[in-house]
C-alpha cells in the first residue's frame, strides 16, 4: 500500500459509513411518517356515551290464562263423522310487545288412548261478535295461521270432531286432550 491509496480507502470508509446513517435516518423518518405524524406528547380522548337498549318480550294467553280449558265441549255426544264446537268463541291475545304469528300446534293425547287416535280438532278465528258453529261437513276446517299485533286479540272456535271410520270400541269413552297455540314473533 503506498501513500496515496491509504487516505482514499479512509475516505471511501466514511462516506460509506455517512452513506449508511443517511439512508438510516430517510428510512426513519419515512416510517415515522408513514405510521402517523410525529408522536408528539399531547393527544385526547373523547368518550361516546352508550345508548339503552332494550329487548321486545313475546306473550300469548287464551282468555287471559297461560292454559285453558275450553267449556261446552262434553255437553254435545261424539259421534262417528260428527263434530261439536266450543259453545262461545275463546280469545287469543298477544300480550308481548312485538307482533306474532299464531300456529296450531300438535294435537296431544295420552299415549295409546284409542278415543284420543280417533278425534279430529281444528281452530279457527272467526270475527268479533259472531258465535261458534260446526263446520256444514262436520269435519274440523284445517287450522289457519293469523297475526296478532302487540295487544290484539283474536277470537277462535275449537272443534273437534270423531272421524267417521272410528272403532265401535271408542263409545261411552272419554279423553283429554290438548292443542298448543303457538305464538312466534314476526320479523321486520
Amino acid at each position: 500500500m503506498d501513500a496515496t491509496t491509504a487516505p482514499r480507502r479512509r475516505s471511501s470508509r466514511l462516506r460509506g459509513l455517512f452513506l449508511g446513517i443517511a439512508l438510516t435516518a430517510v428510512a426513519v423518518l419515512v416510517a415515522a411518517t408513514a405510521a402517523g405524524g410525529t408522536y408528539a406528547a399531547w393527544s385526547t380522548t373523547v368518550t361516546v356515551p352508550g345508548a339503552t337498549l332494550s329487548t321486545g318480550s313475546i306473550g300469548l294467553t287464551v282468555n287471559d290464562v297461560q292454559q285453558y280449558s275450553v267449556p261446552g265441549m262434553t255437553d254435545i255426544p261424539l259421534l262417528p263423522g260428527r263434530s261439536v264446537v266450543s259453545t262461545t268463541p275463546i280469545t287469543a291475545r298477544n300480550t308481548g310487545s312485538v307482533p306474532l304469528r299464531v300456529t296450531v300446534g300438535a294435537l296431544t293425547v295420552p299415549v295409546g288412548d284409542v278415543l284420543g287416535q280417533n278425534i279430529l280438532v281444528g281452530v279457527r278465528t272467526i270475527a268479533a261478535g259472531q258465535s261458534c258453529t260446526v263446520t256444514a261437513s262436520g269435519i274440523p276446517a284445517s287450522s289457519q295461521p293469523f297475526s296478532l299485533a302487540p295487544g290484539a286479540t283474536a277470537a277462535l272456535c275449537v272443534e273437534v270432531a270423531l272421524k267417521a271410520d272410528a272403532p265401535a270400541t271408542v263409545q261411552g269413552r272419554m279423553v283429554d286432550f290438548g292443542v298448543a297455540l303457538v305464538g312466534d314473533q314476526v320479523r321486520p
